[in-house]
């Protein structure tokens, strides 16, 4: 009788044995690693404190630049401090604590963690911003085991914030450094009538003067039941690298007569002739706008006409998007005796402020 071998069963079963105490080595190994971890990211965006700490403070931009969550829009829900998101790995990002125009502290509730995280703007430059993210979580078996996998929390989780931290800077730039400036026309800017604050101020505080006298205005305007023409607009009256003498406008319909003790005051633009540039983008490149306004004059046939000043109209104003802000300028020129030459590429229009 042929004798049986048990050889290959004895084999594969030391093999299985083998297996197991691997399994079993590795799991110990890997319940035993640290169930803490903390680490931190920097990065620098070309935008102001101010700038990337509003970005982030708004609970609803979050979606739009936290890595993995971009294309989940229209599955998350928000409230003042939370983002819940829906048929995601992450379901809950909570601000904590807010120090104003400094840091953030937020709480992330994860499958396999929970953390708490802060993010803190550092000043660099003028325009310059440093954001340093710091993440603190306690990591569940399943989580050690593929932070183990992949070298460790801070190479698994650490990819995903510096490529977040870029989704913020790309955003920022659409939001805030998307511009394009348009040389129009020469136009005829017609006469109207207008109710006005006039400022003496330094340069710096021109825009917030502005911002803030246009909300000003639109009250006076709805008190008195007034009738508006158009968009608002700024006569510039001096504006030097240190001070600014302004006046912010809205045109109304007909004349009127204000009080002497009030700031509000009235006033008529009459008709002139005017180059007319356009900027759509952030007012951050206002001057680049007047720039090549003045270029275009010197270039043509006009004669900038220094007795009427400037003029600004804001066709829209979008402090959230500054990209989708559209600002006019209007110099006024002399027309020349002569005809244009035939290869001057700006034509001649007329224009209203509307």
């Amino acid at each position: 009788m042929r004798e049986i071998s048990y050889a290959p069963m004895k084999i594969a079963k030391y093999l299985f044995l083998l297996l197991l105490l691997i399994c079993v080595a590795a799991f110990v190994f890997i319940a035993t690693q640290p169930n803490n971890f903390a680490f931190s990211k920097s990065y620098t965006i070309s935008n102001n404190k101010e700038q990337v700490y509003d970005y982030v403070a708004d609970v609803k931009s979050w979606p739009n630049w936290f890595l993995g969550f971009k294309e989940t829009q229209t599955s998350f829900k928000a409230d003042s401090t939370s983002v819940f998101w829906e048929r995601s790995p992450l379901n809950k990002i909570s601000k904590s604590n807010v120090h104003a125009k400094d840091s953030i502290d937020f709480e992330i509730t994860y499958e396999d963690f929970d953390a708490t995280s802060q993010i803190k703007f550092l000043n660099q430059k003028k325009e310059q911003t440093e954001i340093v993210w710091k993440l603190e979580g306690k990591l569940n078996f399943k989580a050690k085991l593929l932070a183990f996998l992949n070298g460790g929390a801070e190479n698994m989780y650490g990819s995903q914030i510096e490529k977040s931290l870029q989704n913020i800077k790309e955003n920022l730039t659409s939001t805030f450094n998307q511009h394009t400036i348009t040389i129009n026309s020469f136009v005829t800017k017609h006469e109207t009538n207008y109710i006005s604050i006039k400022d003496s101020i330094t340069s710096a505080k021109v825009e917030s003067t502005i911002l803030s006298n246009i909300n000003r205005l639109k009250s006076f305007i709805k008190d008195n039941a007034l009738h508006t023409k158009a968009e608002p607009f700024t006569i510039f009256h001096q504006i030097t690298k240190d001070k600014a003498v302004i006046e912010t406008c809205f045109p109304i319909e007909e004349e009127v007569v204000t009080s002497s003790e009030t700031s509000f005051t009235s006033g008529k633009l009459n008709e002139y002739f005017a180059l007319k540039g356009t900027l759509k983008g952030n007012w951050t490149y206002k001057d680049k706008l007047w720039a090549e306004a003045k270029k275009s004059v010197e270039k043509s046939s006009y004669k900038e006409k220094s007795s009427i000043p400037y003029l600004e109209v804001y066709k829209n104003i979008d402090t959230k998007t500054p990209a989708n802000s559209v600002t006019e300028l209007y110099i006024a020129v002399s027309k020349p005796v002569m005809e244009q030459e035939e290869n001057d590429s700006l034509k001649t229009s007329t224009d209203s402020i509307q």
